[in-house]
């Protein structure tokens, strides 16, 4: 993989990575049982969750992660093998979430690359 590869796959090939997330930690917030979703205590829980069901590429996990209507958010025949790994390989390097007021940020990698939707902590306090 070349320099150029790499730096153009966040800006380009993670975009669907990007809106899949920001609308699962969204969604978390408003949608409740009815779409079989799992709150999560911190922000940092969701996002491990993400980047583990992202790893795994599981319906079941996605579904957890971003409920019923996943593969609309993250449809896997339309991100590529290439994004998955790319958003992983900076999930591995590193891996972090800034919160206020109740607004979180994920932020991927040592050339941190942020998701552009937040996590949105519920009146419950689970993200």
């Amino acid at each position: 993989m070349n320099l150029r590869t790499t730096r153009l796959k966040p800006l380009f090939g993670l975009r669907y990575l990007a809106l899949a997330a920001g609308l699962a930690f969204s969604a978390v917030t408003f949608s409740g049982a009815a779409h079989a979703q799992t709150a999560f205590a911190k922000p940092e829980a969701a996002a491990d969750a993400f980047i583990d069901a992202v790893a795994s590429s599981d319906p079941v996990a996605l579904k957890r992660v971003l409920g019923k209507n996943w593969a609309k958010l993250m449809p896997l025949g339309d991100v590529s093998a290439d994004d998955r790994y790319t958003f992983l390989e900076k999930a591995h390097q590193a891996r972090s979430v800034t919160v206020k007021q109740g607004l979180g940020e994920m932020l991927v990698g040592t050339d941190p690359w942020a998701l552009p939707i937040p996590l949105l902590q519920g009146k419950d306090g689970q993200w």
